[in-house]
């Protein structure tokens, strides 16, 4: 669609060329690999480079603007003014957004506008020739292809006096500027100059250079310089935010932003007028960019369109346009390729893939460029290519297994993203490597690990057994492979894949499963001992097939160690020597075992049994020993002694008569000659009775305590001390006195206590009386002032005394919170704290008791509730729908959810009527807070009218009738019959066969756009007719040639057909007869024309030739007999016609 539009304005670079011979360069610096502008050209001195880009997408503050990938418009935003009424356009190749109306550049160089047309600024109808557009804020600017500038709309500054431009290659429209770009590579610009700084004037741009792009922004101009830089004009405050820009392909200014597209598809932005416009630093791939009032547009080189825009400001369907599929500068990736099977190192291979859906603007170049990964990079293959395959040999440096192939395609205008086959392989594969396993084992079966490739199949050949398996996706694999037993096995493994084999790897592994003989153990010192250690030596077994690999031991039941030298045993006691060998292939002989006895440690000390123990007023105590113990080597004997006298051997039980404390002292001593610990015991004779015990109370005397703590002090006993002291409660039992007990019983209580010592004897009893007293004091009374909860300033407190016995109040105590200081309460006090305070009190009597505490709450709430709408707010209600309201919840501070107490009044609200509502809610809490809140109801109309259209659809008109359309009626919700705003276009040529579409369009009072189609089929039925020229029948000749007289087809459309006829049927001129030819034709409707036939007589009519023999006059004598001398004939067709002369005559 693009195409008229492309050859016109090369037609103008050719002019601009010849007058001032640009040289067109690739910015290679700038544009390596970048796929969007094509041709782009470094502009050296006098030389500047330039190409106009078509704006795919254009955006104002009101409305955006594109154009779809077939060509047609669309738009969101807002459309008060009907500038998104650009769905019936088509063959768009550039757009433009101004303030509140759209512009539409054509393939043939017409322009289309819509929208806000108060200054004349749509008023395009008659423009022609045009190759770029653009539209400020109230006027519309044209370039047309012999570099002079159009423009039309407001010209309160001058912005649309361009008559006089020339040369010029670029435009581009601010709100109040218009800026061109000569092919010299200077800028000319008109329009609003009247700024109090004059660094603020957008069309500052006398002395630009080398420019090779500009963009008009709201109130500022940039160009972009042929190295890649920006310069900028107005709103000087910012122009320092382009100037350490480099590496920028494409320009585009907003409001008061500017965007650079640098060459690896990254963004930059100027961030000034707006708090947010947006993050634009993660966009990547970016092949062209646009800039609105407050949002940023970027297009990937697939088509997926970017959008960033200022906060809270998508009422216009920003958003929306990413859903947008737009015309894409580059060509779409192919869809598929196909992946190729195993193939051999360097073999010659066919690859073939799916030819290109859409290769987007360019005509000039449509290639593609084919590439294959060699295991760890891509490497080409072939560039340029033109058809769907491509056949050559694989480089023969490559063998791998994860190979691919991808293809891109690639224009003027750059190329798509790669489409990528899956892998496949080259060459055979690498043998098994990294083997694990074991060299020798006495298993049937061992496991083989080790790393193929991830495709192939690995077998492992063992004599005539033959295992496989296959590696896991790191390339992974683990076999287990059977073994001969008691021999030798030789294993070959190899990696397959497909028929082809990797070469083999062989290894060996021995099976042996018969055990060896046990190793010998031989020890220093058999028997008990009581050195330090004892050496144990131990000698190996035999083995007949793997050898002895190690032999192994162990103590008692300990852990097996592997010995390799002699080794001492130092644990006393007895300690089991366990040995065994084991051969390479893990097989382990029989046990044996040898038993270490060391005894260091003496005997236990004996123990002294006493007749009885203890003190004891008997006569005497019988004294018996026992051994002290001892565990390893036995015991000898045991010796005693008496008090300080000499050792006696222990020989049996002996007696002690003396008053007192007689000590008895006993030892043991082994069989190894060890002296055990000593023991000691003492004799205990006692005849005298302890004296009386001493009773303590706490607190002494009366006490209003709630008990009192006795504690008793045994009597004094000399000798056999005291076994324990006994006491008794008033006159109850005597209990044995453990510790110290209380007394609870209010009154007196009278305790009694005495002696016992260690051999029987009660010594004198002693008394005490406890006195208690402790009634205690009832609760005081808090009284509040007011009670429950209240919104008031404070709250009054006073405490009247609880009620106490006959010792009387001694005082009234309180706290304010349950952290709070007791104080002595004297007179009422207030509470101004919100919320929950609480209160404490309790009174004490002079006899110092505590009385029950008294607690109140002190409630102040000053906090209105908290309403919570349910549901949007404002709530937009389609008109004609009933109205429900959403509801709502309320919540206070104190009384928790009190929702059920909303009050709300919806009464002004009219579904009806279009227009805004206010619906109030209402909520009062317990103490006596009131809140309130308000829901927006925003009545409209978002629903299209209804189109029906009268008669068929679709329609079929003849070629050549005429076509009559039978309209359609529109209905609206809200307004009603909308039929007479209808707007019609309707396209059908019934002079040219096609299919056309009848367009009926129709807006409401609200805006709301709805549109239908009828199709029209313009159709050709009526055959053509032939009429033959010349005679019919025709005679000729025969042996000349049949030259045709011709025909002439009339055909209803106008459609010639006379080379299409087709002639049939025999003649043959050199055969005297009647033929006949049959003359046809199909029109390109299909409608075949009767069949007339011309009769073709083929005749001789030429006569035979007879020649006399001998002349034809003869002279004869009277009388003489007439001898005949003949004659011959002959014809051109017969031949020889001699035999058939008839003679006559006389």
């Amino acid at each position: 669609m693009f195409q008229k539009h492309k050859k016109e304005a090369k037609k103008f670079f050719v002019m601009i060329g010849k007058y001032l011979l640009i040289t067109f360069l690739i910015l290679g610096n700038l544009l390596s690999g970048f796929p969007f502008v094509p041709e782009q050209a470094t502009a050296q001195p006098g030389n500047p480079g330039n190409k106009i880009i078509p704006k795919i997408i254009d955006a104002d503050i009101y409305h955006t603007v594109g154009i779809k990938s077939d060509g047609s418009g669309t738009a969101v935003g807002r459309s008060d003014r009907g500038q998104l009424n650009v769905g019936q356009w088509t063959d768009l190749v550039e757009v433009a957004a101004g303030l509140t109306h759209t512009v539409g550049l054509k393939s043939d160089g017409t322009v289309v506008a819509t929208g806000n047309n108060g200054d004349g600024q749509t008023e395009v109808g008659d423009w022609t020739d045009i190759v770029q557009v653009d539209a400020g804020s109230y006027h519309t600017v044209g370039l047309k292809s012999d570099g002079t500038v159009v423009a039309v709309g407001q010209n309160v500054f001058g912005q649309i006096d361009v008559d006089d431009w020339t040369d010029i290659v670029q435009i581009s429209a601010g709100n109040y500027h218009t800026v061109g770009l000569k092919s010299d590579g200077t800028v000319v610009a008109v329009g609003n100059d009247e700024y109090d700084d004059p660094y603020d004037i957008p069309i500052d741009v006398d002395d630009w250079t080398d420019i090779v792009q500009i963009e008009a922004g709201a109130e500022h101009t940039i160009g972009l310089k042929s190295d890649g830089t920006v310069v900028r004009a107005g709103y000087h405050e910012y122009i320092y935010q382009v100037n350490g820009w480099t590496d920028i392909v494409q320009i585009a200014a907003g409001k008061r932003h500017t965007v650079g597209l640098k060459s690896d598809g990254t963004v930059l932005r100027t961030e000034v007028a707006f708090e947010d416009l947006g993050d634009v630093s993660w966009w990547s791939d970016i092949v062209r960019i646009r800039a609105g009032y407050d949002n940023t547009i970027g297009v990937r080189n697939d088509g997926k369109i970017f959008v960033a825009y200022h906060t809270g400001t998508d009422s216009y369907g920003r958003s929306n346009i990413t859903n947008w599929t737009v015309k894409t500068f580059v060509p779409k990736s192919p869809p598929d390729i196909i992946t190729p099977g195993v193939q051999e190192v360097g073999s010659q291979v066919t690859l073939s893939w799916s030819d290109v859906e859409d290769w987007g603007y360019g005509e000039d170049t449509r290639e593609y460029h084919l590439q294959l990964y060699d295991g760890s990079s891509w490497r080409d293959l072939a560039r340029n290519l033109t058809s769907t395959s491509w056949t050559g040999n694989l480089p023969g440096d490559v063998h791998t297994s994860k190979a691919r192939v991808r293809v891109q395609a690639e224009t003027e205008y750059g190329a798509s993203a790669y489409t990528k086959s899956d892998t496949f392989r080259i060459g055979p594969p690498v043998p098994p490597y990294d083997l694990v396993y074991p060299t020798v084992s006495n298993e049937e079966k061992v496991i083989i690990e080790g790393k193929a490739e991830e495709d192939v199949t690995v077998e492992i050949d063992n004599g005539d057994i033959t295992v496989n398996g296959t590696p896991d996706e790191n390339g992974n694999f683990a076999i287990e492979v059977p073994l001969r037993t008691n021999q030798e096995n030789t294993l070959i493994l190899k990696a397959a894949v497909n028929g082809f084999e990797s070469d083999p790897v062989s290894i060996t592994v021995t099976h042996d499963d018969i055990p060896p003989a046990p190793p010998a153990i031989d020890v220093e010192k058999e028997g008990w001992t009581n050195d330090d250690h004892v050496t144990v030596t131990i000698e190996e077994g035999t083995d007949h097939e793997s050898g002895i690999e190690r032999t192994e031991y162990r103590l008692d039941e300990g852990e097996w160690q592997t010995y390799s030298d002699p080794f001492t045993v130092d644990s006393e006691g007895e300690t089991l020597v366990t040995a065994r060998s084991v051969d390479v292939a893990g097989n382990q002989s029989d046990e044996t075992i040898q038993m270490i006895q060391i005894d260091r440690t003496p005997p236990t000390a004996p123990t002294i049994n006493l007749s009885p123990e203890g003190w004891t007023n008997e006569e005497q105590v019988t004294v018996t020993i026992e051994d002290g113990t001892e565990d390893l080597s036995g015991v000898s004997h045991t010796e005693y002694r008496i008090g300080e006298g000499d050792w006696e051997v222990y020989e049996g039980p002996f007696t002690v008569d003396e008053e007192g404390e007689t000590t008895i002292t006993a030892r043991t001593i082994d069989e190894v000659g060890h002296v055990g610990a000593e023991t000691e015991k003492t004799v205990q004779i006692d005849w005298t009775p302890p004296a009386a015990p001493t009773i303590n109370l706490d607190p002494e005397g009366w006490t209003n305590e709630e008990q009192v703590t006795v504690t008793i002090e045994d009597g004094t006993e000399d000798l056999s001390g005291v076994s324990h002291t006994e006491y008794r409660v008033g006159e109850g039992d005597w209990q044995v006195y453990e510790g110290p007990f209380t007394v609870q019983e209010e009154g007196e209580t009278t305790i009694t206590a005495r002696t016992v010592d260690n051999v029987g004897y009660v010594g004198a009893e002693a008394e005490k009386t406890v006195q208690i007293d402790w009634m205690q004091p009832k609760a005081p009374t808090i009284n509040l002032d007011p009670e429950g909860w209240t919104n008031e300033e404070q709250v009054t407190v006073t405490i009247e005394d609880g009620v106490v016995g006959t010792s009387g109040v001694q005082k009234t105590m309180f706290k304010i919170g349950e952290d709070g200081q007791e104080e002595e309460y004297t007179g009422s006090f207030t509470i101004t704290d919100e919320g929950e305070t609480k209160i404490y009190a309790y009174t004490v009597n002079n006899a110092g008791v505590k009385g029950e505490i008294k607690e109140v709450t002190v409630q102040i709430n000053r906090n209105r509730p908290n309403i919570i709408l349910k549901g949007d707010n404002p709530i937009s209600l389609e008109v004609g729908d009933d109205y429900v309201d959403p509801g709502a919840e309320a919540y206070d501070d104190i009384d928790g959810d009190i929702t059920d107490s909303i009050v709300i009044d919806d009464r002004l609200v009219d579904p009806l009527r279009l227009g805004n509502y206010e619906v109030i809610y209402t909520v009062t809490d317990s103490a006596g807070n009131i809140a309130q809140k308000k829901r927006i109801i925003n009545v409209m109309d978002t629903t299209k009218p209804d189109i029906t259209l009268n008669g068929p659809n679709p329609v079929t008109v003849e070629v050549g009738d005429h076509y009559d359309d039978e309209g359609a009626t529109a209905w609206d919700n809200y307004d009603g019959d909308l039929t007479e705003d209808i707007e019609i276009v309707n396209e059908v040529d019934t002079e040219n066969i096609g299919t056309y579409n009848v367009t009926y369009r129709v807006m409401d009072s609200s805006g709301n756009i709805e549109t239908a189609q009828r199709t029209v089929h313009v159709v050709d039925t009526t055959p053509p007719s032939i009429i033959l020229k010349g005679d019919n029948p025709l005679t000729i000749h025969y042996g000349e040639s049949y030259e045709e007289p011709g025909y002439e087809v009339v055909d209803r459309s106008g459609e010639q057909l006379n080379d299409q006829v087709e002639v049939s049927g025999e003649l043959d001129t050199e055969t005297i007869g009647e033929y006949t030819l049959t003359y046809n034709v199909k029109d390109s409707s299909g409608n075949r024309a009767r069949a007339v036939t011309r009769t073709v007589h083929v005749v001789d009519q030429d006569h035979p030739e007879i020649t006399l023999h001998e002349g034809d006059s003869i002279r004869l004598e009277v009388g003489q007999d007439y001898i005949e001398p003949g004659a011959t004939a002959y014809d051109d067709y017969d031949g020889d016609l001699t035999n058939e002369i008839d003679i006559s005559g006389k």
